[in-house]
């Protein structure tokens, strides 16, 4: 990433919507890491996973042996 996007995002301007979002307290360590770090295919791998959800877990339940 870009030294001066860096620091920019460490310290926004006053007035800036990033210093609001900042302010508000916005962890912008996510927007950081989706817009600069991950590549388009990624973003859109992630996106697609959180749409669909978690994979079901199956539990399968034996059938108690009839006893004797």
């Amino acid at each position: 990433m870009n030294e001066k996007v860096r620091a920019f995002l460490k310290n926004p301007p006053p007035g800036s919507k990033t210093r609001a979002a900042l302010d508000f307290g916005i962890d912008l360590t996510m927007t950081v890491r989706n817009a600069f770090v991950l590549t388009p295919a990624e973003r859109l791998e992630r996106m697609q996973a959180a749409q669909i959800g978690p994979k079901p877990t199956v539990v399968s339940r034996a059938d108690p042996k009839p006893e004797a």
